[in-house]
């Protein structure tokens, strides 16, 4: 992130490079820095979805960055690739122990670099860089260490199962593939397997068609290899028929090309009734950030929509058919994903009692179960409506509660939890007894539902991308906000209350006003600005006035107690 950290001339330099000169060029730029934060975010969580070896990769890359960075501030000349395919070469050329090697790499390139110095950064830059790299050097040290694989265990054992299918494995990263070339080298398929990237595509063509192609002339045919593993050089262009089954180990954004995948297998010519499709989908969490999972689906229905598919491509849940929209097939001998299992049971309560459906729907907040099992434990479902900009978002928070039995006072444990987790305990407790708690079942249920919203109000001022409000922004305020923050010299009660104010939107001139100030003068116009609207730091992340804040209320909680419970 190299334009926030510039001085004012630094900026200057960096923006006549790039032909964005003035308020507009600045505003556009500082943009597209916290839109680049978010993606270099989703970068890694999308490497990590992909293998623990692409994951690594890229955080020894990240580390290449600092180093290349901190090697140029050394040499007290700093040269930022103005595109994307000069920067290997130059970090090549920088690391270098030959000087001569990047004097000749930079003439040759002079227009493709912007070059700065020392004085355009602001100070302890070099300091951020240093805390970063070593930030990425403990994690990646961390990762090093992590010797199972679970999503790798699990294809291992599909592979032994289908070991007589000739399949093919589709990843976005060439370093899940030569990963898995490396790590399946001691499964059943040993030597016969062929990874397939851009760079050896055109020379193992002919092993491609003779092992794969069904419309290979039959005497020229072979066997010396049942499994590809290919980025999608492979998604378009070859026939690969002669397999009946599409591993997708990592999801695209570009839905498009699991069709092109599909396609390789799906042709006239292909000898199999049946095509199988199977997909390595994120975990909760990673899906959380990457979103992939509704992105993939919302296109592969519009896909059956438009062109009318006979057959799911990425989710059971899938319509194939509009006209039975609510009709969905009943697959319970085959293995299901969470949200699959889910649906069905929603939408066979609605089909058979839809009073019962309609009854929970309308469960009022702070509802309330106690019921009968064989630990004491709680379960709460935090409902949080913020009104940024007077536009509503209301989005809820599970948190599992446990006494610590450990702590002289009990004080409860309160862990982050998920919808699958409370889920799968309801439907465990489906039949439990329900109690009549005693006062002191009650006192530490109470103490567990407590704990829970004080464990929320702490998540959301440690995790700012929680709160909903700032996410709502628009992108002046987004830039506004991003000045403030950047302005070392401004008072942290003046930075506070100012942020406060553009997340609120009490004062709707106050980010315009922010944004045309210029660098030299941001400091004091800042103050100036506080002043001007009255604005009052508040250590509460919110604006408390209720036609803006509403606090968190609890929309459910269930609590368990034993049968033997000393409080009963």
């Amino acid at each position: 992130m190299i334009f926030p950290h510039l001085t004012g001339i630094g900026r200057q330099k960096y923006m006549k490079a790039y032909g964005r000169e003035g308020a507009d060029g600045e505003d556009f730029l500082m943009k597209s820095t916290h839109q680049l934060q978010q993606f270099i975010k989703q970068i890694l969580f999308k490497r990590f979805d992909s293998s623990i070896a692409a994951f690594k990769s890229t955080l020894e890359k990240q580390i290449t960055s600092h180093n290349v960075l901190l090697r140029m501030f050394a040499n007290k000349h700093i040269y930022i690739p103005k595109y994307y395919d000069n920067r290997d070469k130059l970090y090549e050329a920088v690391l270098s122990e030959n000087d001569e090697d990047l004097e000749k790499f930079l003439e040759e390139r002079e227009d493709d670099f912007i070059a700065l110095e020392v004085e355009d950064f602001t100070p302890n830059f070099t300091l951020k860089l240093e805390k970063d790299k070593a930030l990425l050097q403990n994690l990646l040290l961390q990762w090093q260490q992590v010797e199972i694989d679970p999503k790798l265990d699990v294809l291992k054992d599909f592979l032994n199962v289908n070991q007589h299918h000739k399949m093919v494995l589709f990843t976005e990263a060439k370093t899940t593939a030569d990963y898995l070339e490396d790590t399946l080298k001691n499964s059943v398929f040993k030597d016969r397997i062929l990874n397939i990237s851009a760079a050896n595509k055109d020379s193992l063509e002919d092993d491609i068609r003779a092992n794969f192609d069904a419309n290979y002339p039959k005497e020229w045919q072979k066997d010396d290899y049942s499994l590809i593993v290919s980025t999608d050089v492979l998604a378009e262009g070859v026939n690969l028929h002669r397999a009946d089954i599409i591993i997708n180990y990592d999801t695209p954004y570009n839905a498009t090309r699991l069709m092109q995948r599909i396609g390789r297998i799906n042709r006239i010519g292909t000898s199999f009734e049946f095509i199988h499709i199977y997909n390595f989908k994120p975990t909760h969490l990673a899906n959380e950030i990457i979103n992939i999972n509704a992105i993939a689906h919302s296109k592969i229905q519009s896909f059956h929509f438009a062109l009318g598919e006979d057959s799911a491509i990425y989710d059971e849940n899938e319509i194939v058919e509009s006209k039975q929209l609510y009709n969905l097939i009943n697959q319970s001998n085959q293995e299901q994903s969470k949200d699959t299992e889910y649906l069905k049971d929603l939408r066979k309560l609605h089909d058979k009692d839809p009073k019962a459906f309609m009854r929970i729907k309308a469960l009022p907040l702070k509802s309330r179960s106690i019921i009968e099992s064989t630990q004491n434990e709680s379960y709460a479902y935090i409902a949080h409506t913020h009104t940024p900009h007077k536009t509503q978002a209301t989005r809820f928070y599970p948190y599992h509660i446990a006494t610590n039995t450990q702590s002289l006072i009990n004080e409860p444990e309160v862990s982050s939890s998920d919808f699958y987790s409370i889920a799968d305990f309801l439907k465990a407790h489906f039949n439990a007894k329900i109690l009549k708690p005693t006062q002191e079942q009650l006192k530490e249920h109470y103490s567990h539902i407590n704990a829970a919203l004080k464990r929320h109000e702490q998540d959301l001022k440690d995790k700012p991308e929680l709160n909903t409000q700032e996410n709502k922004l628009n992108p002046k305020d987004r830039q506004a906000i991003a000045k403030i923050r950047y302005c070392k010299e401004l008072d942290e009660s003046v930075r506070e209350s100012l942020i406060n104010a553009l997340k609120n939107g009490s004062h709707t001139h106050l980010s315009k006003e922010i944004v045309k100030t210029q660098d030299e003068n941001l400091a004091q116009t800042l103050k100036d600005l506080a002043e001007k609207y009255a604005l009052a730091a508040n250590t509460n992340e919110y604006n408390q006035d209720s036609s803006i804040y509403t606090p968190p209320q609890i929309q459910l909680s269930i609590s368990t107690f034993t049968k033997g419970s000393k409080n009963e």
